[in-house]
């Protein structure tokens, strides 16, 4: 089978180019998607060319990779909600034109592939760069204590700086500390009374566990049934089947079954179950058989977890409805002295009451 491999390009027009500049976009996925996508910022520097190359896997004259999300294809890496990325230009050559591509790049995609739906891009800006503190203004997510004092000739003073992510979208934040003084030796600033110091905040989206537990019964080893709720005689063994599906962010190692009816299945059991895989127990090799004298309705909890790590829980319910056995009465007889008739009865009782009819003579 050929791989099918995805690069689709979308240029900007010609722009003058410069060290600093920063291009920033809102980008995401479909809700929930399956399939893995990859999104790639390149730069070229040659002017107002628009060569991406021939092949699939070409970039022509956009050599330089300025970002790329999710580059692994894994899934789940692509923000799945509206999430702002930014990257700056650096090693940029003086007087520079060119163009910025996003390329959408994706081995083994389209219909016959493991990879690839859509993406969504909105809101491109592209900034070009200032003088590091020209105009000095708050960073919600950035402070510093203390912000002013003095330091004696060749000591120190400790400046504490806080990064503060609350409330602040999944993406790459960048500021700049600006710290002057009247310090008369030149600094590793922008001359001798200033000093620059880039600061970076990436916030990434919170990974949540999260697991769905189906609990299902029938009368055949060996296979998972495919309902929670059946009706048998009595006597009859039925056999239990869990799967568990993790509809989390997080792989999954340790797991533990109990049912309320049958006690503790397994404990500690390793696998490896990653997001949006699923397994159960028949799959598992496991067979649990139960022999139902009377009708049952058992809760099971499924606890998923890591060492050291989170722990989420699933629970769901099975319901065994019995019928009691039938009863056979044949060759009943009445006696010499009267009141039965002679008579063969074959049928079945019912063991919740019956009653029989004197005949009189």
């Amino acid at each position: 089978m050929i791989e099918t491999i995805i690069s689709n390009w979308m240029l900007t027009p010609e722009i003058s180019l410069a060290d600093g500049d920063t291009i920033s976009f809102w980008t995401r996925v479909p809700t929930g998607s399956a399939w893995p996508d990859r999104l790639e910022v390149r730069l070229s520097t040659n002017g107002a060319s628009t060569n991406v190359g021939t092949l699939a896997t070409d970039v022509g004259d956009f050599t330089t990779l300025l970002l790329s999300i999710n580059p692994t294809l894994a899934a789940g890496g692509y923000p799945d909600v509206w999430t702002q990325f930014s990257a700056t230009l650096t090693g940029i050559p003086a007087g520079a034109t060119g163009r910025v591509a996003f390329r959408y790049f994706v081995e083994n995609g389209g219909p016959s592939g493991t990879n690839s739906n859509y993406i969504g891009i909105d809101t491109v800006e592209y900034v070009g760069a200032q003088a590091p503190c020209a105009a000095p203004a708050d960073v919600p997510w950035l402070s510093a204590n203390p912000i002013s004092g003095t330091t004696a000739a060749g000591g120190t003073t400790p400046v504490d700086v806080t990064f503060d992510s609350t409330a602040l979208a999944p993406g790459i934040y960048t500021a700049n500390l600006c710290v002057e003084s009247n310090d008369p030796d030149a600094g590793p600033g922008n001359g001798t009374d200033l000093v620059v110091v880039p600061v970076t905040l990436t916030v990434t989206r919170a990974l949540i566990p999260s697991i769905v537990l189906t609990k299902t019964v029938g009368t055949v080893d060996g296979v998972c049934a495919t309902t929670d709720d059946i009706t048998v005689m009595e006597g009859t063994t039925v056999y239990y089947c869990y799967t568990v599906a993790n509809t989390g962010d997080v792989t999954l190692n340790l797991h533990g079954l109990v049912d309320d009816q049958l006690g503790t299945i397994f404990s500690g059991l390793n696998y490896a179950l990653t997001p949006g895989s699923s397994v159960n127990t028949v799959a598992a090799g496991l067979s649990i058989p139960a022999v139902m004298n009377v009708t049952t309705v058992n809760t099971a909890t499924w606890t998923a977890y890591n060492t050291g790590g989170p722990s989420v829980t699933a629970t769901d319910t099975a319901r065994v409805t019995v019928t009691p056995s039938a009863v056979s009465v044949t060759g009943l007889r009445a006696s010499p002295s009267g009141g039965w008739s002679s008579v063969a009865l074959l049928g079945a009782l019912v063991l919740s009451g019956f009653a029989w009819r004197r005949k009189r003579r």
